[in-house]
């Protein structure tokens, strides 16, 4: 009655009410945050939205209602909740592609999105922001290539954060679902059902995964509804706990590689060579037919936080283990120029956490970063690298954060997916294209700086060469006639009969005969 009666109140043309219910408890019995919006905007009638809203959700909306939108943009506050526009202008599922990120670093340029036919998400385990930032790996004598060829001539962050907890298994859900784990449900690596350890429930259950709806299911479920809607997914992956999340998922190829505890590092990667056969063999594309399929393929490589957990994220072992990654993921860049799919592909990098340095990777709770006394190292696990490359993207770092929920309705708008289900938001409006952008991936030489003692070799073998050459030439001339020499001493000038040298005022006469 009291609501009531501050509604009827205050609800005049200049006001906007906002009623907030937190979520409570963490089992089962808890309830979802509810909002109630009243103000000049809004429709006459009640509407109800099935689609989630969070407490994060309200600083945005309410800085946009008082015309306060520029401070979205500062780089200081970083808002991870969305305007709640259509709230109170239809009645619609809420859809976040028409919610626009503000600070990408650079002015974003009039250009038209390229036509994207194969998105490939090059999920590395593990990955940490050192190889990219640091110069500890030219004192370690490594080398990554393929990664700098796609950081230098694509769209990159260095500012994209996993979620809490810094676990495998909850960054994956997020990073296929493009929510949070208290929506998703998912919150340890131990979860196995629909239902989190916790109890945590997820805030939508999809009929098909049982889980919280993801890309894969979007896709399917649309594909289902319009034969016209032609896409294809793969997924190939060496963490087995991922297996839980797409179990009961239709791909048109999954593949599980199964890695042995004793690999070497040069341990040949196959869960690359299987998505690019599949991509290969099902997308071929000639030079005068493009492709008019779309694919998205995920590859997940798990042999860096195998080797980070193990011997720490600083290692050298670690840096040779993403430097043998690094000369696998040339392969890919390599199958697409030669099926003519390179100019029509989109590569998106990323992580489920980083990792300490130099100890083995982060932990679960905020209490780390009180524990350690380097507030850069305890966020190092929340820290990943993010890389966007098409070949006619204009190359710029953004300065906007990026969290991995945020990846899901980036794919989304560049495969022209709906996704109504996701809380992330885009980054395509960062982006700018240009056809003088374009450029072939060619396959990097490094140069080596040979050993010391490879170089006193060499420069022993040049010395004893030449000590040799030079002997077999005074040898020949040994050899030549005595008198012919000497007929050529007769031939020489005669030298001056004195030379007169004066060495502290003495006077030396020497004769030459």
């Amino acid at each position: 009655n009291q609501i009531k009666q501050l509604v009827s109140t205050l609800s005049s043309s200049d006001t906007m009410i906002v009623f907030n219910n937190f979520r409570v408890g963490s089992k089962q019995s808890s309830i979802f945050s509810s909002f109630i919006f009243r103000g000049p905007q809004i429709l006459e009638k009640n509407i109800i939205t099935n689609n989630l809203v969070q407490s994060i959700d309200i600083a945005p909306t309410i800085l946009y209602v008082l015309g306060l939108e520029s401070s979205l943009s500062s780089p200081l506050l970083n808002f991870g909740g969305r305007i709640l526009l259509e709230l109170w202008t239809s009645d619609i599922n809420l859809n976040t592609n028409n919610i626009k990120r503000n600070n990408c670093g650079q002015s974003k340029t009039n250009s038209t999105k390229p036509q994207i036919n194969n998105v490939i998400i090059l999920a590395i385990s593990g990955l940490t922001i050192s190889p990219f930032i640091y110069d500890d790996q030219e004192e370690q004598d490594v080398y990554f290539p393929t990664l700098k060829f796609l950081k230098d001539n694509g769209v990159y962050s260095y500012e994209e954060r996993a979620i809490l907890p810094y676990t495998s298994l909850p960054n994956w859900a997020s990073i296929f679902t493009g929510v949070t784990p208290n929506i998703h449900g998912i919150d340890n690596e131990a979860w196995s059902n629909s239902i989190s350890s916790s109890g945590y429930q997820p805030f939508q259950i999809d009929s098909t995964s049982l889980t919280y709806p993801n890309i894969f299911s979007s896709i399917e479920k649309q594909k289902s509804i319009s034969t016209s809607f032609n896409y294809s997914t793969a997924i190939c992956y060496q963490t087995q706990s991922i297996s839980k999340l797409i179990k009961n998922q239709n791909f048109d190829f999954k593949y599980f590689e199964e890695v042995p505890n004793n690999f070497g590092l040069d341990y040949e990667i196959g869960v690359i060579d299987e998505c690019m056969n599949w991509l290969s063999n099902h997308s071929y594309v000639s030079s005068n037919n493009l492709n008019k399929e779309k694919n998205l393929i995920v590859i997940q490589i798990a042999l860096g936080e195998i080797l980070g957990n193990r011997q720490g994220y600083h290692s050298r072992d670690y840096y040779l283990m993403i430097q043998h990654i690094d000369s696998q993921l040339a392969h890919i860049l390599h199958r697409l120029q030669i099926t003519n799919m390179y100019r029509n592909s989109m590569i998106l990098v990323t992580s489920n956490h980083g990792g300490y340095f130099p100890v083995s990777f982060g932990g679960v709770s905020w209490l780390n970063h009180f524990l350690n006394e380097d507030a850069s190292l305890s966020n190092s696990h929340a820290i990943i690298p993010w890389i966007l490359y098409i070949p006619t993207i204009v190359p710029q770092q953004l300065n906007s954060l990026i969290r991995v929920y945020d990846n899901v309705p980036t794919i989304a708008e560049i495969l022209e997916i709906e996704i109504k289900t996701s809380i992330g938001i885009s980054v395509v409006n960062c982006l700018s294209f240009n056809e003088s952008s374009y450029i072939d991936y060619e396959v990097p030489v490094k140069k080596e700086n040979l050993p010391f003692w490879v170089i006193v070799c060499i420069l022993v073998s040049i010395a004893s060469i030449s000590a040799i050459a030079y002997f077999i030439y005074i040898r020949s001339n040994s050899k030549n006639d005595p008198d012919e020499n000497f007929n050529e001493l007769q031939e020489l000038p005669p030298p001056n009969s004195t030379n007169t040298i004066n060495v502290e005022s003495n006077e030396i006469l020497r004769t030459n005969n």
